[in-house]
């Protein structure tokens, strides 16, 4: 599937916004694209001449899907998120010092339109969600079938074998390149784990993990026919810490097949949508999905629904639930595939000595979690009577009275450098109580909290949480965690407040009260946003009905550290002419404007002495809040203010 052309309707963009020529004074660049009835936005970046130590965070809003680069000297970027709305921040070194031939520069985007309009052999589509199939044999083979996003291209995947091999198509891996594009591997990613999570297409979908892709080892000599073929790697970071092969385990591919139609079933992203199979057909003189071999050619015919995103699935014999080909298109009027024989022999060189099936598990949760000064991770297990918590062999475990300290692989996104990392875990029982994670009292619904231990500052570290949950040595459950951990100096101001508005808070710890950004006739449609991740709205659990949680860090006197919690609007003027005006459509603080809306926007901060108990009787507490307000235009010349909020909670 090319999804840069998937869809004749799709929007492209042109911004040519430069994050190093906007608001200058300040370390942390930010840029929002959010728009409508949109189920794929596609990012194509120029990154040339960037100081040493910078990089860039392009995210979801739910902070899902997080993508974090070092920004090296003349690279480009290409990435597809699965979302209608991205926030992107360019983050700079301390000592930076600006110069205008540095440029780091978003040159359009692409959106694509949800419910595409899907493209099947007829319109009696017998494909059905991956967990129609739960209590069948197809089930556990297709754990090890996913997505793969490559440079704006994107198709169906599994993984091979024993040992770190992905299939796919050449198309899909190369698009219309002749050959590998260094820069273009380093920008694309498996998306693991991703349908939905009942028999329904419209029901939820799962949280979907990311796997950076490493290196392609191969692949044919012509896009189309029996060498559209690629077999690539995912990093061994990746592949080492989330224990790949035990959790989703590895397709087999056959050596040989018959001379006469066999019956298949094909898992597949057709239409770049959550994995479907097909299995049975609708419309057909043939009620199964099949193959029909040309074994001279190493060509197989193929009955089954499919559309684009379908190329490089796998087609997998009912009876063996090994492959026996993978798709790569479509000639004229019939379905085409490349024979697993013919496979082996182009691939035998790497393949050889792990092309064997390898089991997956069946119950797998799948979190993406991040840490920060301000927030804890957490996730949730359920625990029944007689079951432990057992972690993986890559994690070490100290068990303490009330907390466990963790430790695992970490990886350095703004480095890509790795190192050991530590956590204190908390197991939090339903009731409240507080233990470590291999306490046999544990029951219920428990919540794990990880807290940073001793991270370095100034760092974004990735780590994988990775464990199971048995009874009497069966396992019930696995559960896979991508975790961020985001170490900033929450008192550090990331710009020149010489070049900022600021706030005052002068608060009473036991007085609700409330502030407005300085009233002028001029203040323009602005939208805010929290600078730090952690401290404002990105995170989609703090944002109650019109209004959004801020909060940070703040100290007082005896270096004793709390939390402070702060309810923010954006809002809306009645009249140029109030002081202070009322709350008209009140909106969390970082959603784009609304240029229907004509006139200025305000930021109101409001304090409660409920939401901070534990500051009143402690003394005098100082901190601060980074934000910027922005009119979005997506111009060059755009507004961009620089807001501080200058905390002082007297308690």
């Amino acid at each position: 599937m090319n999804i840069k052309k998937y869809a004749d309707n799709s929007k492209i963009i042109h911004v040519n916004h430069n994050f190093m020529q906007d608001n200058q004074s300040s370390l942390i660049r930010t840029f929002v694209i959010e728009e409508v009835n949109v189920e794929f936005i596609r990012l194509v970046f120029s990154l040339a001449n960037m100081p040493s130590g910078s990089y860039i965070e392009i995210t979801d809003r739910k902070r899902q899907h997080t993508r974090i680069f070092p920004l090296n000297k003349g690279a480009t970027l290409d990435v597809t998120f699965y979302t209608n709305c991205i926030d992107i921040k360019v983050i700079l070194p301390k000592n930076y010092y600006y110069n205008e031939n540095q440029i780091a520069e978003l040159t359009y985007y692409e959106a694509l339109p949800q419910d595409l309009t899907q493209i099947v052999e007829d319109s009696h589509d017998g494909r059905q969600p991956y967990m129609w199939y739960k209590n069948t044999p197809f089930f556990n083979p297709v754990r090890a079938v996913h997505f793969a996003a490559f440079n704006g291209y994107g198709g169906s995947c599994s993984f091979i074998g024993s040992a770190n091999h992905v299939l796919t198509n050449r198309h899909v891996a190369l698009g219309a390149n002749s050959q590998i594009d260094p820069e273009a591997i380093n920008s694309s990613e498996m998306w693991v784990n991703w349908h939905n999570i009942t028999n329904d297409f419209s029901s939820p979908i799962t949280d979907i993990i990311h796997f950076d892709i490493d290196k392609v080892l191969t692949y044919g000599k012509e896009i189309g026919g029996v060498e559209d073929y690629a077999l690539f790697t995912i990093t061994d970071f990746d592949y080492q810490n989330a224990h790949v092969k035990t959790l989703f385990g590895g397709l087999k591919l056959q050596e040989t097949i018959n001379n006469e139609r066999e019956n298949i079933y094909i898992p597949q992203h057709g239409g770049a949508k959550p994995l479907q199979i097909s299995a049975r057909l609708v419309s057909s003189m043939h009620p199964f999905a099949s193959i029909t071999p040309q074994p001279e050619y190493g060509d197989l015919f193929i009955l089954g629904d499919m559309e684009p995103g379908s190329s490089g699935s796998p087609l997998i014999g009912r009876e063996t639930h090994n492959i026996l080909g993978i798709l790569w298109g479509r000639l004229l009027f019939t379905q085409h595939g490349i024979s697993s024989p013919y496979l082996i022999d182009k691939l035998k060189d790497f393949i050889s000595d792990s092309n064997i099936h390898i089991k997956a598990q069946e119950n797998i949760v799948t979190h993406n979690i991040e840490a920060t000064p301000v927030d804890n991770a957490e996730i949730k297990v359920i625990l029944g009577d007689k079951e432990q918590l057992i972690p993986f062999d890559t994690i070490l475990v100290e068990n303490h009275d009330g907390y466990s300290i963790v430790e695992m692989a970490g990886l350095d996104l703004t480095t890509r450098k790795t190192m050991p990392v530590k956590y204190k875990v908390l197991a939090i029982m339903s009731n409240h109580q507080v233990s470590h994670l291999n306490d046999p009292a544990l029951i219920g619904e428990v919540t794990l909290r990880f807290i940073p231990y001793q991270h370095p500052q100034e760092t974004v570290i990735k780590s994988w949480f990775v464990a199971r949950i048995e009874r009497d040595g069966e396992i019930v459950n696995n559960y896979i965690t991508r975790i961020l951990s985001y170490n900033y100096d929450v008192f550090e101001i990331p710009f020149d407040v010489n070049n900022a508005d600021c706030m005052p808070l002068i608060f009473d710890a036991k007085q609700a009260n409330t502030i407005l950004h300085p009233f002028t006739e001029t203040n323009p449609n602005l939208s805010f946003y929290t600078l730090r991740h952690g401290q404002g709205p990105e995170n989609v659990g703090e944002i109650s009905d019109g209004y959004s949680i801020l909060k940070t860090q703040v100290i007082n006197e005896k270096g004793e550290k709390e939390l402070v919690t702060f309810q923010a609007y954006r809002i809306k003027s009645v009249t140029a002419s109030e002081p202070y005006p009322l709350i008209y459509t009140p909106s969390r603080i970082n959603v784009k404007c609304n240029y229907d809306f004509k006139g200025p926007s305000y930021l109101r901060i409001c304090y409660y002495p409920e939401d901070n108990l534990h500051l009143i009787g402690k003394g005098t507490f100082k901190g601060i809040i980074a934000l910027h307000g922005s009119d979005e235009s997506g111009s060059a010349a755009r507004l961009c203010k620089n807001i501080l909020l200058d905390i002082t909670i007297n308690g």
